[in-house]
This record gives C-alpha cells, structure tokens and sequence, in this order.
C-alpha cells in the first residue's frame, strides 16, 4: 500500500477513535473535480472521517475513488492509411488530511476554512492502432499511473440538521498535477457535498 495513503488512512483512524466519542463524526462526499488544461472535470465519491477537538478545530481525512473519466482520440492521416492514437485517462483515487477551522455563524450554520495536505492518483491508458501498408500493422497498448501531491487549502459551509446529522459543501484548490503522458501541468480544484453523521 502506498506509503502516503497509510500515513492519511492511520490519521483518519486517530482522528476518529481517540478521545470522547460523542466528538467523532463519519460521512460520505461526493466531489466535483475541474481541470484547468481541458475544461473538463471528473467526478469522485468517498468516505470522511474526523475529530472535533472543540467547537472551532477539527482533524479531517478524506478518502476518494473516481466514478468517471475522460478520453480523446487523435488520428495521424498515412496515405493511403491511418495511425490512431486513443488517450485514456481514469481517476484511481484522491486522500487528504485536513485540519478545518469552523466560525459559528448561527446555532446550526458553520462556516470553515480548510488546510493540509492531499494526494491525487490518474491512470492513463495509450492505445495506438496502425492502418497503414507503408508502416507495421497493429495495437499496441500501454498503462501508467501518475499520482502528484501538495498543500490543498479551502472553505466551505456546515449545516447541523439535528445532534447526529449534518450537511456539508466545500471548495478546495489541491496542489497542480503533472501527467507526463499528456504533457500538462494542470490546475486542480473541487467542489464536494457530502453528509456526516455525529456520535
């Protein structure tokens, strides 16, 4: 298991095993991901664990899988055929360890900011199909992972439904990506909702 993932998964656990329970909270998100280089984003579901140490402090993990992903096809014309190249790219995962600072705003209506440190993990898949008399027929196929990492800061608002229950929406800029394979160094934001349930 990647080092880093460990080191955010054995915060998170801290975060929501040590100390008074009634302090512990766990939630589901789901993350909206955009991409400065292509206008196009991606789109995540996760889990958040965490620990509020008092009503203005918080420690936070987040963990995320990718539900979607994003392809090009680029055709180099070869009279009298053709190479195609396919680029794939999937959004593996994404985990963060943050430490959040809330401001009461009403009884039930917070508004925080965001700080730590967060990890994106693409896979991009290359395809190449030759058509062509002049040149070797055939495909070929070949599969990368690239993960990058950095400070991610951000803000957002939390809504206490009753004592168990909140609502969420928050805005995070995460640390630029370098995916090699594209040759792009892209900027790389979020915004997320997500529910959390209080013990």
């Amino acid at each position: 298991m990647n080092k880093n993932i460990l080191c955010i998964l054995l915060a998170s656990s801290f975060a929501t095993s040590a100390l008074a329970s009634d302090n512990k909270y766990v939630g589901a998100l789901y993350s909206k991901q955009e991409m400065s280089y292509n206008d196009k984003s991606l789109n995540t579901v996760g889990l958040v664990g965490g620990y509020q140490f008092n009503n203005y402090i918080s420690l936070e993990g987040r963990f995320s899988m990718g539900t979607s992903g994003l392809s090009e096809v680029y055709e180099t014309p070869d009279s009298p055929g053709t190479v195609k190249i396919e680029y794939k790219e999937d959004f593996d995962n994404q985990a963060a360890v943050l430490i959040k600072a809330s401001y009461p705003v009403s009884q039930s209506l917070n508004f925080y900011a965001l700080a730590g440190y967060a990890k994106t993990k693409l896979e991009v898949t290359l395809k190449y199909t030759v058509d062509s008399p002049d040149l070797n027929q055939g495909i070929s196929t070949s599969k990368r992972s690239f993960s990058d990492g950095g400070f991610s800061y951000g803000v957002g608002f939390n809504y206490q439904l009753n004592e168990q229950f909140s609502l969420f929406v928050d805005y995070n800029v995460l640390p630029d990506f370098d995916v090699i394979a594209h040759n792009s160094k892209r900027n790389w934001e979020n915004i997320s909702l997500g529910i959390n349930y209080h013990f």
